[in-house]
């Protein structure tokens, strides 16, 4: 026997369970860790137990899907899982292996439809071919010549090269150019301003000494004056106001204005009129013209142009800033002047290099026009050619057709090896379907327990078309056979359930080591009957046999129903075991005794009366509901607890059955009008905060 196990570290708060009973019973919700241990129970103890497990009807039951049976038996639903990983298979190799005349496509009559498949895709394309080869020579009739026909169009096609669009254009660009008879290059030069430049720096610098024999109250004035002693040297008289002139102030007024200030004010008017010239040179620099350069070079010249412009505008400004230097020069004759920086020529320096290479460029290119136009043909006609072929698909279109070609020599052999395929895969189900075995005993025990269900129950019967032993037809409470999709989940469940109770006592399964059954939440999505036969059946087998037993479960009704006087008899070889959530792990609670359990008797009934109330099942609170008034009539020595209530004497008296009664008529009301009938019993023995504490509690 089990009496010991080890439980992961992830999953539990303590890596040990001890205590382990011949019958064991474990409750938790769900997400506490059951299935890892009924996990760690095949895992460590597979080799020295026969350990079997109850998990559901998946392993169990199986449909055939279109033949409307099920495959029953765990032998027969493993066969019935191969057989159907096969059957999928071999009505794909029917339905290509066969002649059809519905329209529908299979690899036969792809075969035959495969060489007018390739003609026509070829057809396609060599008519293509054609028309594009006329549309090019009649629309583009310097590019190819008078011959030009379909077979040079698909060389055209075979020899496709990738250019750029920037390529194309400048092909067309050079294509339509006209011939150039190119002139002399231009000269860009500035040289004449910094000598112009130096020469201003020496006017500017020039010092001039003021006489002291004469004071003008401002710089006009002193022009003024000087500008007048030309005009008085033959004169005896001042022009001005007719007063005498004296030899005296004409030689005082030479002496202020000397030659060096003649000679500066001349020097001065000289380079005024250099400067003036070369603004006239800037203004006159030629632009590049762009009749003198190929199509192709357009917007490197007007590139060029654009920072010519620049260049002449800037110097521009510059021989104007030394006009303005000299203008000041020439009324503070005496005064001290800055020297002017000397003008900076790397930006026409560099205009100049690009303009040499582009010319030399250009020169290069026109000499050799006739070279470029035959090459740039050739893009041209590449060009409209690729064109043609994307708005044809043509890469598309010619990789089909070698695909088709391909399948076309492929499909014979193909053919031959699904056939091949295909007996090979019938051979394989015959083998299968004489490996099933036969439940009868199985069936009668299952037809048996569930005749109980009343209009809920159904009947296996074994099906004689299907060539397997294992296969069961299922009829209704009225005899009609029923698809096998409209068996419900809780319906597949009772019948893997009391196959696999039947199965524990099939002496062809037994084995020389001691069994272990495992109950993993066996109360699974079942109608309310049927989970009553479970709990029965449950009850019987942990009565009758001598085998380990765990049973795990989260259904709060389920346990308690099951484990109905669990601790009064036999209670060394019991144990009940608590799982609860904490955090990340689950703690392992041992209930040693009855007042420790999950709940007392009496307050199990009430969460059964909880469930039953969640689930809207008015008829089955019935018998709970009773249970829970005679405890508290015997606990509180209360003879009559109706109190003349026969509407609740009737409900809860003669409606009420045992748990054996799987069938039950109606009651006629809902859960609601059924739990006020309780509060009112509560009420009239002045227990209604017992009613509130045990059902407000239950309810939240």
């Amino acid at each position: 026997m089990i009496t010991e196990l080890v439980l992961p570290q992830d999953r539990f708060s303590k890596t040990k369970l001890s205590d382990i009973k011949k019958k064991t019973f474990i409750f938790g919700k769900n997400g506490t860790g059951k299935s890892s241990i009924v996990e760690c129970i095949k895992k460590q103890y597979a080799n020295e137990y026969e350990i079997k497990v109850f998990q559901g009807y998946e392993q169990i039951i199986a449909d055939y899907g279109k033949l409307d049976l099920i495959a029953l038996g765990v032998e027969n639903v493993e066969i019935q899982k191969q057989i159907k990983e096969l059957e999928p298979k071999i009505k794909e190799l029917e339905a290509e292996l066969e002649d059809t005349l519905d329209g529908k496509d299979n690899l036969k009559k792809r075969y035959n439809q495969q060489e007018n498949v390739v003609t026509e895709a070829e057809k396609e394309i060599t008519e293509f071919y054609k028309k594009s080869a006329s549309e090019i020579k009649v629309n583009n009739r310097t590019l190819v010549d008078s011959n030009y026909n379909k077979n040079d169009f698909e060389r055209n096609v075979n020899n496709l090269e990738e250019f750029s669009e920037k390529e194309v254009d400048e092909a067309y660009k050079i294509y339509e150019q006209r011939d150039i008879k190119i002139e002399a290059q231009n000269e860009y030069s500035l040289d004449k301003i910094n000598k112009l430049v130096k020469t201003v720096n020496k006017i500017l610098l020039t010092e001039v000494i003021e006489s002291i024999e004469l004071v003008f109250n401002s710089t006009k004035e002193r022009i003024w004056v000087q500008d007048g002693i030309s005009l008085h040297k033959e004169t005896e008289c001042c022009l001005y106001c007719g007063a005498k002139l004296t030899k005296a102030r004409k030689l005082e007024l030479n002496n202020y204005f000397n030659d060096t200030v003649n000679q500066l004010n001349a020097e001065i008017l000289m380079c005024e009129k250099l400067i003036e010239e070369e603004k006239i040179y800037v203004k006159e620099l030629p632009s590049i013209r762009k009749e003198q350069f190929l199509l192709t070079h357009e917007k490197k010249v007007n590139e060029l142009n654009e920072k010519l412009i620049s260049i002449k505008d800037k110097a521009y400004f510059f021989l104007d800033d030394l006009q303005k230097k000299l203008q000041y020069k020439k009324e503070n004759l005496f005064l001290p002047c800055l020297a002017v920086k000397v003008y900076e020529q790397k930006e026409l320096e560099l205009f100049g290099k690009e303009y040499k290479e582009l010319y030399k460029t250009n020169y290069d290119e026109v000499n050799r026009l006739s070279i470029l136009k035959e090459q740039a043909k050739v893009i041209i006609r590449n060009y409209l050619v690729a064109e043609r072929c994307r708005a044809f698909n043509h890469v598309e279109k010619k990789s089909k057709l070698q695909a088709e070609n391909v399948k076309l020599k492929e499909l014979k052999e193909e053919l031959g090896n699904k056939q091949e395929d295909l007996d090979k895969l019938r051979e394989d189900v015959k083998t299968l379907q004489l490996q099933t075995v036969d439940e009868g005993k199985a069936a009668e025990f299952i037809n048996k327990a569930i005749q109980g269900l009343g209009n809920q129950s159904f009947t296996l019967e074994k099906s004689e078309k299907s060539g397997e032993k294992g296969a069961y037809i299922v009829r209704d409470y009225s005899g009609e056979i029923r698809r096998t999709e409209t068996l419900s989940t809780g319906e597949k469940n009772i019948v893997a359930f009391l196959w696999f109770i039947h199965n524990l006592k099939n002496l062809n399964n037994q084995s020389a080591r001691e069994k272990v059954i495992i109950f993993d939440d066996p109360m699974n999505s079942n109608d309310d009957t049927a989970q009553y036969l479970i709990i029965s059946e449950l009850q019987n087998l942990l009565n009758s046999s001598d085998s380990q037993i765990f049973i795990l479960t989260h259904n709060a009704h389920f346990y308690i129903n099951t484990r109905y006087q669990w601790w009064r008899k036999d209670k060394q070889n019991k144990v009940t075991i608590r799982l609860i959530k904490r955090g990340n792990t689950s703690d392992v609670i041992l209930i040693n005794n009855e007042d420790s359990d999950i709940k007392t008797s009496y307050d199990g009934l009430w969460s059964e009366v909880k469930w039953l109330y969640e689930q809207d099942k008015p008829d089955y609170m019935l018998n709970p509901i009773r249970r829970i008034l005679e405890t508290y009539k015997k606990f509180n020595c209360i003879d009559d607890l109706f109190g003349g209530n026969k509407e609740a004497e009737k409900l809860f008296n003669v409606n009420s059955h045992s748990i054996d009664d799987l069938e039950n008529d109606p009651n006629g009301k809902n859960r609601d009008e059924i739990i006020e009938l309780v509060k009112k019993i509560f009420i009239k023995h002045r227990a209604e905060e017992h009613f509130k504490a045990h059902w407000e509690e239950s309810v939240d």
